[in-house]
């Protein structure tokens, strides 16, 4: 499509177009900045100069206009926009939820303002969270540096903090996983989506917007970099600000997208380079380079160096995200690729404000040495190799069973040495870090909510034969290795067979699908705090066994063989591969393969005033 642009044919794309006419249609005499047009595109050296100022245009703009599309009455906005400002008034009304209502009660949707909203304005709904302006790096920009910004919607304008208050009770309450349900039941091609989480990184960056920085500044040093230092010492240190912040973006929007890859980092550094103006530090050196030379594996090992070098830790290799969900080719392994859209990563980095981080290095400082831009140095020390691997929980949950888990467990000694637990116990914390979002060590009470986990996902599997046609106690003959683990459990958390029966002879007796789905609702009440915490922690990942005894939790691609590190300066274990060298040559490289969750070694347990740290070379 075109636009007439001082007299001449313009090209611009639909979306934009749409865009035009609907502010004429208003009768608009507003001067706007509009990239696609102010910016030649096709001038690389022009592109970077312009990203570099962002900051300024989006800073002294009077207001950002966000548009998300062309709307009919069939997308219902004036339905949406009145249920987004139900849902904002909620998160101000302060509510507190509880971790395992269900939202979709008539109480809960009668306390929030919410009973009655037919299906078809829920799906309205998700759509409008659907669209693709939310997944969008570019946005953080847009909203963090504005000083107002309102979505324009139908014949609607409503306010961005309207919007991030809506996304707000999406992801405190929950909602937004049921939500994501509905979506699914109505179209089963669509795996892994979750309505919210597109735009949940956007809010946690609102919220530190360029008049809070101070609060921006203390999480950010503290609480993300994990240094253990003063934070007054921290904040009065420049060259560690910079890199800190940087490292916060980039793990708030993983999984945002960018048409350009290198855009996950160019996009940031308006709000990086404004937040460091106000506190009265150097802008970082790093500017963006759309020219062909300027790759997206160097953009991205150059900003990996960059944040190095300033954080002086090594939080950063836990951000390296598994080979299954990585974009860019010929990347250094320990270099994160910002561009993946797969499962967030840092595990070590869930802890809210005020809570204490994993360290397994026992804060031993980090020897950081990169040679050629892709050798990284290091210390460290191993503790093992894997010498047994669960199933991935993702591929479990959709074609497997627990009794891959619990064949698993059986080659676990009934005792976990380390901490003295019994390996059930041991296997529920490891899954979900040993967690709750809040403290450490996991609460003792969700061991009964994986227990009704456990218990859902065999009662269904056998339900669901039994609805084919197959005979109960034949279906039962399959969680053989299941019944020897609860015959093992002093814990008495694995559900044994006949336990299981009880609850196939109450299906019997139903005589409603009603009845039946509260069975399964009632377990899904019981079990979903820990299905929460699991969710976080579990997706795309694997528990393993190494030939110490310890039992971990990592990325899916995990081999036999590979081995586990503490590495000085980094709060999680590693694991690492060993590269085949050449003939003739005498040194020792390692592949990173991963981020790794280790039972009962996450808290320096391993590191000893006798620990003799090696030399590691990572490529």
């Amino acid at each position: 499509m075109t636009v007439s642009l001082n007299e001449c044919d313009f090209d611009v794309f639909p979306n934009l177009h749409d865009a035009l006419q609907w502010i004429r249609s208003r009768g608009s005499v507003d001067l706007y900045w509009i990239d696609a047009i102010c910016i030649n595109q096709a001038d690389t050296i022009e592109r970077g100069i312009q990203v570099g100022i962002m900051d300024h245009i989006y800073k002294l703009a009077s207001r950002v206009d966000i548009w998300l599309g062309s709307v009919t009455e069939e997308h219902h906005p004036t339905d949406v926009s009145r249920l987004i400002q139900t849902m904002a008034d909620n998160t101000l009304a302060d509510h507190e939820y509880a971790s395992e209502a269900t939202l979709f009660d008539g109480d809960a949707l009668r306390k929030y303002g919410l009973e009655g909203v037919p299906e078809p304005i829920w799906d309205a709904f998700i759509a409008f969270f659907d669209r693709k302006w939310f997944n969008r790096v570019w946005v953080v920009q847009e909203i963090a540096l504005s000083k107002d910004a309102v979505v324009l919607w139908g014949d609607d304008i409503i306010p961005w903090n309207t919007v991030a208050l809506c996304s707000d009770f999406l992801y405190d309450s929950r909602l937004y996983e049921q939500l994501s349900e509905m979506l699914y039941d109505n179209n089963p091609t669509i795996k892994g989506v979750h309505i919210g989480s597109n735009s949940s990184g956007i809010v946690a960056i609102q919220r530190c917007r360029h008049d809070a920085l101070t609060g921006w500044d203390g999480m950010t040093l503290d609480h993300i970099v994990g240094s253990t230092t003063d934070i007054d010492n921290i904040c009065s240190s420049r060259e560690q600000s910079a890199g800190a912040l940087l490292f916060l973006m980039l793990r708030l929007t993983i999984g945002v997208e960018a048409s350009d890859p290198r855009d996950q980092v160019f996009g940031l550094m308006g709000i990086l380079n404004l937040l460091l103006d106000l506190s009265g530090r150097p802008r970082t050196e790093l500017e963006p380079d759309y020219r062909e030379c300027a790759t997206p594996s160097g953009v991205f090992t150059d900003t990996a160096m960059f944040i190095l070098e300033e954080t002086k830790n090594l939080t950063l290799l836990t951000g390296v995200p598994d080979d299954a969900v990585k974009k860019i080719e010929n990347i250094p392994s320990w270099v994160p690729d910002f561009s993946s859209s797969g499962p967030a990563a840092f595990l070590a980095m869930r802890w809210p404000a005020g809570e204490p981080y994993f360290d397994a290095c026992r804060s031993e400082p980090a020897h950081i040495r990169i040679v050629d831009d892709s050798v990284l140095h290091v210390k460290a020390f191993c503790i093992g190799a894997v010498s047994l691997l669960g199933e991935v929980y993702s591929e479990l949950a959709v074609n497997g069973s627990f009794t891959q888990w619990a064949d698993f467990l059986l080659q676990c000694e009934p005792v976990y040495e380390p901490t003295g637990q019994c390996r059930v116990e041991a296997f529920w914390r490891t899954l979900i870090a040993d967690r709750d979002g809040s403290s450490h060590p996991a609460p003792f009470s969700l061991q009964n909510a994986f227990h009704h986990w456990i218990a859902d996902h065999i009662v269904w599997e056998v339900h669901c034969a039994r609805k084919e046609g197959a005979d109960a106690t034949d279906a039962l003959t399959r969680f053989a290795s299941v019944q020897a683990l609860a015959d093992t459990d002093v814990s008495q958390t694995v559900p044994d067979c006949q336990a299981i029966q009880r609850y196939l002879e109450q299906l019997k007796e139903f005589e409603t699908q009603e009845q039946v789905d509260g069975l399964f609702e009632g377990f899904r009440h019981h079990c979903q705090a820990y299905v929460n915490l699991a969710f976080e922690t579990l997706w795309e990942r694997r528990p393993f066994l190494s030939d110490a005894g310890y039992l971990g939790l990592g990325c899916q691609s995990l081999k036999l063989g590979d081995t586990i590190w503490i590495v000085a300066g980094c709060p999680s274990p590693l694991v690492m591969r060993k590269l085949q060298e050449s003939s003739g040559s005498a040194a020792v490289h390692y592949r990173l393969v991963g981020e790794a969750y280790v039972h009962g070694l996450m808290h320096g347990e391993a590191v000893h005033e006798d620990t003799v740290w090696e030399d590691m070379s990572i490529r």
